[in-house]
């Protein structure tokens, strides 16, 4: 209960926020249009259309801000809706398969984990994206939300033992993030081959034990 009383308290702040956001933005237009006015009948001066606009530009310049820190907290809190999730690359897709069963039996034959249908609870499984047509056609990955977030992590430490299949296991993320990592991954790869310690976290990469900032 704890977990979710923090993700609704998270929302209910951001939704606050976008609501100042919406605020602020209607109170800008009714300046521009207030000022727009007084242009056209001359009674705003050089100076003080000049000081209007500055005014304008430094509130937008803050709700910018403002906007991405909501946009990161909205990301927070779908990163967050994702920590017990996995995805499972490369499994062959067939029209009437049960993805629970093929999670478990993956965990249990290739993964050799013990007591599979004991302490692995899935809460739900299912494909993700569009299914493909063609003979270039790839499965579409399986999304697997799991009960204990410990057993998820269990899993995804044994990924290794796929090395040799087409299998693949990661976290999932939020688009965003996604597209993140795969822009650090490539940095992560150089450091690495120069005998440095590298760690990505989420959408952040360390070099030993420092945070990488693009130039």
């Amino acid at each position: 209960m704890g977990r979710i009383e923090s993700k609704l308290n998270k929302l209910d702040t951001i939704e606050k926020s976008l609501e100042n956001l919406e605020s602020r933005v209607n109170n800008i237009d009714k300046e521009v249009q207030e000022w727009a006015k007084k242009v056209e009948t001359n009674e705003a001066t050089n100076q003080t259309i000049h000081e209007a606009v500055e005014a304008i530009r430094s509130e937008v310049k803050s709700m910018n801000i403002e906007s991405a820190k909501t946009k990161e907290d909205l990301l927070d809190v779908q990163a967050r809706g994702m920590r017990e999730n996995l995805m499972f690359w490369g499994v062959p897709e067939n029209p009437d398969e049960n993805c629970t069963e093929i999670i478990l039996n993956l965990c249990q034959n290739e993964l050799k984990m013990e007591r599979v249908k004991e302490r692995v609870k899935i809460d739900r499984a299912h494909r993700s994206g569009k299914k493909m047509i063609g003979q270039r056609a790839k499965p579409r990955p399986i999304v697997a939300k799991f009960h204990s977030y410990e057993v998820k992590e269990e899993i995804r430490s044994k990924s290794s033992l796929l090395s040799k299949t087409d299998i693949g296991i990661s976290q999932q993320f939020p688009k965003e993030i996604y597209e993140r990592r795969k822009a650090l991954i490539p940095i992560m790869k150089r450091e690495r081959e120069k005998g440095r310690e590298v760690k990505l976290v989420r959408d952040r990469l360390f070099i030993n034990n420092r945070e990488y900032k693009p130039t």
